[in-house]
């Protein structure tokens, strides 16, 4: 799945970016799926105000984009749902970055998936990087 970006803070000269969303081998954790679906199901709400390129939409008529304020409103109860008070969407992102990076993802994949531009910022406030069990062998090549 390809999901472009337009005009969003990062980008100052407002050239918009594109990052790609592979599908997982494991069908139940896949967010591209539930989203494929989603934007398809909802595409006839979209198709009835002329210009509405909003993925997230209000279900409600007249079907408009859904504002920063409500999506942050949805995210807050979810983490709420989940246990895990205390933390905002915002401490997912730098988590998330580093488990990519534990994970073996190459680096610039994470900072663009991210949309960090600055790879300073992003390395040094984003991502926390810590040496494995097996990291001297990893590195001498030894293993």
């Amino acid at each position: 799945m390809v999901i472009a970006f337009h005009g969003i803070k990062n980008d100052a000269k407002r050239r918009g970016d594109s990052i790609t969303i592979p599908m997982s081998s494991n069908p139940s954790v896949c967010p591209v799926l539930p989203l494929r679906t989603y934007i398809t199901r909802t595409a006839n709400l979209r198709a009835i105000q002329p210009g509405n390129h909003h993925v997230f939409l209000a279900l409600k008529s007249p079907y408009h984009g859904l504002s920063v304020g409500t999506i942050s409103k949805v995210l807050k109860d979810v983490i709420k749902s989940a246990g895990l008070e205390g933390y905002s969407a915002k401490d997912f992102r730098p988590m998330g970055a580093t488990a990519a990076m534990q994970a073996g993802i190459p680096e610039l994949a994470v900072k663009k998936i991210g949309r960090w531009h600055s790879f300073h910022f992003f390395m040094e406030h984003n991502v926390q990087v810590h040496e494995t069990q097996d990291y001297t062998d990893k590195f001498l090549g030894t293993k």
